[in-house]
């Protein structure tokens, strides 16, 4: 059995693929392909969690399962999607606003974990990751983080600070080649793709080339936040109770599909470095993406040309006064609305039951 791990990294389209698998069970059985989609969602993120609280029967018991049920389905090859394997002990630290400068020895610990987790009689694992320039990947990392990830509430350059190990890409691959070997990580460029990183996968990594009998689903999931309101959301994220995030993410993505302002802004308000900073942090990871592009036999990642960047650029104005006010409106309105206002009294009492529950059970 050929067991595929599709480790991210993030905003490289997972989500995308991960609904299109889910939505094609058939056609992908036809093929002797099974995709392990937990019953509650459509990623394997539990996986993650299961291997930061070190449960080995739980994670023992994801992939036999879905092993044997593989096999039930004559199917050959087993798929697991989750962008949160990348990265895996950096987001914790992202809630709770701390630095993790020894992420890739700590994510090693998590992957030998998962290694040891697989079964060994007639699983061959093959890793599959796929990498963007580092500066446009930390950007639309960051505006993810705003609007859900983690209700980031500081300024790029914080976050760029407590990302900036995952950006080593090379060392960062380093540690699942070390366990998984070289010959079983296979590792994708994203600027590379043609058409969608659903395309890529299919016919680059499950070798299917006619995808005539799949039903095709909507490609623009988790899209990234309009700046205006990125910058509105960080203010609320400053006082959000992370047993909110659910909720606010909902009201926010209402509020931006009421207020159509990712539609109306021009590109360059998503450009959290000015054209110098990009070229210095560029510059900082050169070694890094040389090294991952030698080491794999990859296609440069896209230049960056310094110069015609200074002419174009245009920096974001700020959130204006006016729309300040619109927005705190809109959103005010939002969060009146009964559905959202009884989801955020159920989160608020189960919060104040957990509290009560944590004193009872410590005076004991």
């Amino acid at each position: 059995m050929k067991l595929i791990l599709h480790i991210g990294t993030h905003k490289t389209g997972s989500t995308a693929l991960q609904h299109f698998l889910i939505a094609n069970p058939v056609p992908l059985a036809a093929l002797g392909i099974h995709y392990a989609a937990p019953a509650s969602g459509i990623k394997a993120s539990l996986v993650v969690h299961l291997l930061h609280v070190h449960n080995k029967p739980a994670m023992h018991e994801f992939f036999v399962s879905h092993l044997e049920a593989a096999r039930r389905n004559g199917a050959h090859t087993l798929v697991v999607s989750a962008e949160s394997f990348y990265g895996m002990t950096l987001v914790p630290a992202l809630c709770r606003r701390q630095p993790c400068a020894d992420l890739h020895d700590r994510d090693h610990v998590l992957i030998r974990r998962l290694r040891a987790s697989i079964p060994e009689n007639d699983v061959n694992p093959e890793v599959v990751c796929y990498f963007r320039r580092p500066d446009h990947f930390a950007e639309s990392w960051y505006n993810q983080h705003v609007k859900y990830g983690s209700l980031f509430a500081g300024d790029f350059s914080e976050f760029l600070g407590l990302v900036y190990p995952a950006l080593l890409y090379n060392q960062y691959i380093k540690r699942w080649v070390d366990v998984f070997g070289k010959a079983n990580c296979s590792i994708r460029m994203y600027e590379n793709i043609d058409k969608s990183v659903i395309d890529d996968f299919m016919h680059g990594v499950l070798n299917i080339s006619d995808l005539s009998t799949f039903v095709t689903t909507h490609d623009a999931v988790n899209e990234r936040m309009s700046r205006d309101l990125l910058e509105f959301k960080k203010t609320v994220n400053k006082n959000a109770m992370y047993e909110e995030m659910s909720l606010e993410r909902k009201i926010f993505r209402a509020l931006d599909e009421n207020m159509t302002l990712r539609e109306t802004e021009p590109d360059y308000y998503q450009a959290f470095l000015s054209p110098d900073e990009r070229a210095e942090l560029l510059k900082e990871l050169s070694e890094e993406m040389a090294a991952l592009e030698s080491s794999f036999g990859l296609p440069s990642f896209p230049d960056f040309d310094l110069e015609a960047a200074k002419a174009a650029w245009r920096p974001y104005p700020g959130l204006g006064p006016a729309r300040q006010e619109a927005l705190e409106r809109e959103y005010g309105h939002m969060s009146r609305r009964l559905r959202f206002r009884v989801e955020r009294l159920f989160v608020r009492i189960r919060k104040a039951l957990r509290n009560e529950m944590r004193v009872v059970v410590g005076t004991r």
